[in-house]
């Protein structure tokens, strides 16, 4: 049974004041599907997403990153520094190579998105 995210929350905030500690403390919230409710009750529990979801996919067993991931899938937003770091991913050796082409789309996903709604590559036509 997943442990609800109240209680992750509350059982992190008791955890050890280094930051490393009380992140691997929150990763079970990855265990619990991406919604808006999630992302809801992050919020409200003054959880930073992003710092997890970086956490997991750069430092963390393959389990964690795939549930990260998985996360990413389902429509948690991507900012730049997440696209950086999921295509550094994407081209290492860490976790497994589902995993890493996962990643690397993502990236490459973000990169294309955020060029067209930037114009960055777009030319005038006169």
């Amino acid at each position: 049974m997943i442990k609800p995210i109240i209680k992750i929350i509350e059982e992190a905030a008791s955890a050890d004041d280094h930051p490393k500690k009380h992140l691997v403390s929150l990763l079970p919230i990855l265990e619990h599907q991406y919604t808006a409710e999630v992302a809801s009750e992050l919020r409200i529990g003054n959880v930073d997403s992003n710092s997890l979801i970086r956490f997991a996919v750069g430092e963390c067993l393959d389990y964690w990153q795939g549930l990260a991931l998985q996360w990413l899938l389902a429509g948690h937003p991507i900012d730049r520094t997440m696209a950086t770091e999921l295509e550094a991913f994407g081209r290492s050796h860490s976790g497994t190579q589902h995993d890493r082409h996962i990643a690397f789309r993502l990236a490459v996903r973000w990169k294309n998105t955020s060029a067209v709604n930037t114009g960055v590559g777009q030319t005038s036509k006169k």
